[in-house]
């Protein structure tokens, strides 16, 4: 076990000491249904590689067969999960049996089988145009003999939709699930809270629920934090669960039986254990559905009707994807030739490359972008009416000194530390100093300015990889506008939503609609309506109208959670400018013959020289060069030239440009 596991465990057992925590079960043994003791890596290839490679086992039981032997009479530690899922690839979920026992199950579906009858085929194109109709991801669909077999269905709605769809097709004979089930008999499981109701419950029910649940002693946590964490799993009350609970495993089990037989909504939190379990009993079965059957289902919450990605991408999208654990372990090690990568391309155009001419659904993405070498989910819609998925992580902040100086490092963090933030690392070779795991934004802006005041520093930038997630799909069903509309405008509310009329607002208040998550102190907050417009267009030209008026706004996004292993990448950057030395056009702190040489170059050769090349002139020197403000022009050259010559009587500074003198390594 590495020094890793070995902390968490000592946490989550410190934790379980508290919160008491359930003894994991073993699996029982029964000549009826018995486990084939399984390599789990081996598992999960072989089925990668070959959905069929276990097929003559999974008609030996059903699903429930297995669980009934397994685990007896059960309870969920989640209303909206159960014991099993059946969409997702590989899903945990946790579960109460009547003696108290947690049960940690492991579901892996390979594939739904669909026979039909011979010499007959399933309407696939039409099934999928369906399916796409309703909101979901098209399905695959392939056939071999008479069994088709149904993967890349991404929830239970999205199955219920395929369902229907065959429950119309006379010729399917059967449509059966095959599962592989395994349980987790490794590790510890620690309850320590539970996430109640979707909506405000009744001072009766609220009292029964708090008498049927004692053994658990319920605190309900009332703070900010904690009512947002709240709200953004779309519950109403969080409780955690106090020292005086009861110990008796029975008594947890009538709890939980409580909340599953009265229908309440809930979720459980909980520690677990991460010790690896690398072989285990693995349970082959299958679950049978009716055919002609039709399920209830409902669609996702108002999904972009945009143009969708395609099922597939194109070759030429293919030969220039990247592996994305590839480009994780990439950007730890900074090369002169990934950092040439990050100077050829801004951020912004990175966005233009994959959305063309498109508007933010948040005028708020900026204020949030930093290098915190986490990701961050920007929404876009393009002007075809196409809402794009861009994901950005910010890597570094590159900070570059005069040769042979070095930065205050105590008193640049001296605050930060202070403050508790000290996540910040902070690296040097030769005259760059590269900056990661900021925080917060905060915590980066007090650090930038802090080091535009130092006089050695000659230029900042910003590190970012950015790729589109092609493989998801957004949604969206409440837009915030700020009532604060800007100084000298003469628009009022009513002309806005004259204006958004086709997104169908209907305006939430505290008496109507006290579930949005995401409004803000002064913000007017609604609902997007079903009777909005189908066409991604007039989103565009709803949301440009607001941009353009200059109203801040937030249309909150969600997507679905496919996995995406690779794409194309984009390495770019952001300067952040400060006032640096006039005429220093390569940025070394120092003006000389050089600076005059870096300007003519980069006029006549800017594909060896220029602002993308990886020799050429930065943002900052094209920003130091300009002495006049009215581009890079020879004359800046000769500007130079003639003030090291003694030529010019006064040196010519940008317009922006504070003195040398005046910029202070005082903090």
């Amino acid at each position: 076990m590495n020094s890793i596991k070995k902390k968490l465990l000592s946490l989550v057992l410190a934790a379980g000491m508290t919160f008491s925590a359930l003894p994991v079960s073993a699996y029982a043994d029964n000549e009826k249904i018995q486990g084939r003791q399984t390599s789990l890596s081996e598992l999960y290839s072989n089925l990668n590689n070959d959905p069929s490679a276990y097929d003559e086992y999974y008609g030996s039981a059903t699903l429930e067969e297995v669980l009934a032997e397994l685990c007896g009479d059960y309870v969920p530690l989640s209303s909206s999960n159960g014991i099993s899922f059946p969409y997702k690839s590989n899903n945990g979920s946790f579960c109460i049996d009547e003696t108290g026992k947690a049960r940690n199950f492991y579901i892996y579906y390979p594939v739904t089988v669909i026979e039909v009858t011979e010499g007959t085929e399933l309407p696939v194109e039409e099934i999928q145009h369906e399916s796409a109709e309703m909101g979901f991801k098209p399905p695959q669909l392939t056939k071999v003999g008479n069994t088709y077999r149904l993967k890349e269905v991404e929830s239970q709605d999205a199955l219920f939709c395929v369902l229907n769809q065959l429950a119309d097709c006379e010729n399917v004979v059967s449509v059966t699930e095959n599962i592989a089930l395994y349980e987790d008999t490794a590790n510890y499981v620690s309850m320590y809270g539970i996430y109640i109701g979707k909506a405000k419950l009744s001072e009766s029910e609220m009292a029964e629920f708090l008498d049927k649940m004692s053994a658990l002693d319920p605190q309900e946590s009332t703070s900010d934090a904690s009512l947002a964490e709240t709200r953004k799993k779309g519950y109403r009350y969080f409780f955690s669960f106090g020292e005086n609970r009861s110990r008796e495993q029975k008594d947890i089990y009538e709890a939980y039986k409580y909340l599953a037989d009265t229908g309440l909504s809930y979720e459980t939190m909980w520690y677990k254990t991460l010790l690896a379990m690398p072989e285990t009993p693995v349970y082959f079965c299958h679950r049978d559905y009716t055919v002609g059957q039709k399920y209830d289902y409902e669609k996702p919450p108002v999904i972009s009707e945009t143009e969708r990605p395609a099922v597939t991408e194109s070759e030429e999208s293919e030969q220039k994807r990247e592996n994305l654990s590839d480009v994780w372990s990439k950007v730890k090690r900074p090369t002169p030739e990934l950092d040439a990568q990050y100077k050829a391309m801004t951020l912004d155009e990175a966005f233009d490359d994959f959305c063309g001419s498109y508007i933010d659904l948040s005028s708020y993405y900026e204020d949030e972008l930093y290098p915190s070498n986490r990701e961050k989910i920007m929404f876009k819609v393009d002007d075809n009416g196409r809402t794009h998925i861009a994901v950005v992580r910010g890597i570094e902040t590159v900070v570059k000194v005069r040769e042979g100086t070095e930065l205050p490092i105590e008193q640049l963090f001296e605050d930060i530390k202070t403050d508790g933030r000290n996540t910040l690392t902070i690296s040097k070779n030769n005259d760059t100093y590269r900056i990661r795991n900021a925080p917060s934004k905060d915590v980066m802006n007090v650090l930038l300015e802090k080091l535009k005041k130092c006089d050695n520093v000659v230029s900042i930038e910003e590190h970012y990889v950015v790729y589109e997630d092609w493989a998801n799909y957004p949604c969206y069903s409440e837009l915030y506008i700020d009532s604060r509309l800007p100084e000298g405008s003469s628009l009022t509310k009513e002309d806005i939503l004259e204006n958004l009329a086709t997104l169908d607002l209907k305006e939430m208040t505290d008496d109507t609609y006290i579930e949005y998550l995401f409004r803000r102190e002064n913000d007017w907050a609604f609902l997007i309506g079903d009777d909005r417009s189908r066409d991604g267009k007039e989103l565009y030209n709803a949301i440009k109208y607001l941009a353009d008026n200059g109203i801040s706004y937030d249309l909150p996004c969600g997507t679905t959670e496919l996995a995406i292993e690779s794409t194309k990448v984009y390495y770019c950057s952001r300067p952040v400018l400060i006032n640096g030395l006039s005429g220093d056009a390569n940025a070394d702190g120092e003006l000389d013959m050089s600076d005059a040489v870096m300007i003519m170059q980069s006029l006549a050769n800017p594909n060896k020289y220029g602002i993308k090349a990886a020799k050429g002139i930065t943002a900052q020197g094209l920003k130091n060069a300009d002495a006049n403000g009215d581009g890079l022009t020879t004359n800046d050259a000769l500007a130079i030239q003639e003030q090291l010559l003694g030529l010019s009587e006064k040196e010519v500074l940008p317009p922006d440009c504070a003195e040398p003198s005046e910029r202070t390594p005082e903090l």
